[in-house]
């Protein structure tokens, strides 16, 4: 996870210890949910390329220890110049951040 100015981007990690924290809904309308998800992250079919977001389905592990398949968003920028958030917590990064 990686500061980005007003919100978090997370890329994907091979590293076990890496982590982000967040929630997971469950959803009715899936196709209308993830429409409207996309036109906010920017990522829709009409939104300008390129896209800051791209949105993939992960395998992710639960508080308790199980793991399920999730839709996430992950950057797609560069992100060499940017502070990683290394607690993977943007909440908590957030009340600590200098302003």
């Amino acid at each position: 996870m990686f500061d980005i100015g007003d919100y978090p981007g997370v890329i994907p990690s091979i590293q076990r210890e890496d982590s982000v924290q967040g929630e997971v809904y469950a959803i009715k309308d899936e196709a209308l949910l993830l429409s409207k998800l996309d036109e906010y992250e920017g990522c829709s079919g009409h939104s300008p390329q390129p896209h800051e977001y791209q949105r993939e389905i992960h395998l992710i592990e639960l508080p308790n220890g199980t793991s399920q398949s999730a839709w996430i968003y992950l950057y797609t920028h560069d992100i060499a110049l940017l502070k990683p958030i290394l607690t993977g917590d943007y909440l908590e990064y957030c009340t600590h951040r200098p302003q």
